[in-house]
């Protein structure tokens, strides 16, 4: 004879409720009739109705009468979750119903309409007067943090400005990274000089007066990195 009571409701709801919380699907658990082990699931991030009424649309062909759900399941428990649900529906109803049978014992005979079991199990997605809420999981990408320094190529985007300073360095004898360094350092470091006072400057070590002008000019866009141009 069938019977279910508080205490082994109490020995079996840690594993269900770990089960719910690893999916993060709000239900409680009963008992009805002193027979029944009940899980009555109202909220959660898993698409039940939209699963069960599109796999009842695929089988109308077998079953004409199949009626879409809004809101309200009354789960088969009895092996034929795969036919009515998938995915993570599935994935989660085939857990929970398995630890929800956790030593339970079923010596039924129905070819002798005899049936003998330790207790039944319900689950309802939903009631009739209170439709499962499916909260969609948010897939809002998470903001990106900015990124700290700018490449020189970035900073300075004109080939032309690119082309001067490949010809001071080779008119230097220096190396081209050398000279890009040289003018990443003063554009970052250099503070406390006015516009004028760095076009100046850069003026004075080679660069003609309009590329002096054009780095002076991208020094705002420079400043809004912490950690400055990159090589």
């Amino acid at each position: 004879m069938a019977y279910m009571n508080q205490d082994k409701k109490k020995k079996i709801e840690p594993a269900v409720k770990s089960i719910c919380k690893e999916y993060g699907i709000k239900a409680t658990m009963s008992v009805r009739h002193h027979s029944t082990l009940c899980l009555n699931i109202s909220s959660g991030p898993i698409d039940f109705i939209e699963s069960y009424n599109r796999l009842g649309e695929l089988r109308s062909f077998r079953q004409p009468s199949f009626n879409k759900s809004t809101g309200h399941i009354q789960v088969n428990t009895h092996g034929y979750i795969t036919e009515h649900f998938d995915g993570k529906a599935l994935e989660f109803l085939s857990k929970v119903i398995e630890a929800m049978y956790v030593g339970n014992h079923d010596n039924s005979d129905p070819m002798t309409d005899y049936f003998e079991v330790g207790w039944y199990v319900d689950v309802n997605v939903g009631q009739w007067d209170k439709p499962y809420q499916f909260n969609a999981p948010d897939t809002t990408p998470a903001p990106t943090r900015p990124p700290t320094t700018i490449s020189f190529e970035e900073a300075f985007p004109n080939s032309l400005v690119q082309t001067e300073i490949v010809y001071i360095a080779h008119t230097k004898h220096e190396d081209v990274e050398m000279t890009k360094r040289f003018v990443a350092a003063t554009i970052t470091n250099d503070e406390n000089s006015t516009d004028a006072e760095m076009e100046e400057y850069f003026q004075s070590t080679g660069f003609s007066p309009a590329t002096a002008k054009y780095f002076v000019s991208r020094r705002g866009i420079v400043e809004q990195y912490p950690c400055g141009i990159s090589l």
